[in-house]
């Protein structure tokens, strides 16, 4: 029998691992671009479609951004993606 130690130095094993957490990582941005959504729309009401679309492109960090940044936003939200838009290219 495989012992346990010899199973996880395998290359198969480190690959399925590797997978598993590149999806994980991937589910939890989507997560996170979702609970932003949600909590813009509870701050500002129905969002347009061009900024619902942005809030989807974004990043781990300019969600960070965003979060800290929610509670200061009053109507510039359009202004604040554009900006991390612009910030993400350089």
């Amino acid at each position: 029998m495989i012992q346990l130690e010899q199973l996880r130095e395998s290359s198969v094993y480190q690959l399925i691992l590797q997978q598993g957490r590149v999806e994980g990582l991937e589910r939890g941005l989507e997560h996170e671009r979702l609970l932003m959504t949600r909590l813009l729309r509870r701050r500002f009401g129905a969002l347009a479609p061009e900024v619902t679309a942005r809030i989807q492109t974004l990043g781990r960090e300019s969600l960070e951004r965003l979060a800290d940044a929610l509670f200061d936003l009053a109507d510039a939200l359009a202004v604040w993606l554009e900006r991390a838009a612009l910030d993400a290219e350089q």
